[in-house]
């Protein structure tokens, strides 16, 4: 959900948008092996942008940066660790072809750097700290009103 004005050949805008995720990732946690493999799976990735760009005909290319967020639980030795918050900056890039009067395709690249948070286990000696970036690239319809 988003708005975008546009003055000349310049455009700037705002958007918002929630995505429900399957993102699951393998990482090292710290711990000896056997026990130094976790599992991170996010679970939704949320932002917050503002947009500039450059209109040329039907075509607008544009930077975007903003505010992250995203949930995440953390699978260790066959338990789920609590839901945790973070939060985070996104920057990217992306563009867009007006098809007609109401519709557009457009594609975008991103990435979310996210800080540090506490994943907590039944056992206290179990909890750990990780991070969290993730690229991503969209590629959609728009409908504008």
């Amino acid at each position: 959900v988003g708005g975008m004005f546009q003055t000349g050949m310049f455009v700037l805008g705002i958007q918002g948008d929630v995505s429900w995720t399957n993102l699951t990732g393998d990482y090292t946690n710290g711990f000896d092996p056997p026990y130094s493999e976790d599992t991170m799976n996010v679970l939704w990735l949320a932002n917050l942008t503002g947009r500039a760009g450059v209109a040329f005909d039907n075509v607008l290319v544009y930077a975007l940066a903003g505010f992250a967020m995203a949930s995440a639980e953390n699978d260790y030795e066959g338990e789920t660790s609590n839901e945790v918050m973070f939060s985070g900056y996104t920057i990217g890039i992306g563009g867009a072809v007006q098809l007609d009067d109401a519709w557009s395709l457009f594609a975008e690249a991103t990435y979310s750097k996210f800080g540090e948070e506490a994943f907590e286990f039944s056992n206290p000696g179990d909890n750990i700290t990780a991070d969290l970036a993730v690229a991503t690239v969209k590629v959609g319809l728009n409908y504008s009103f």
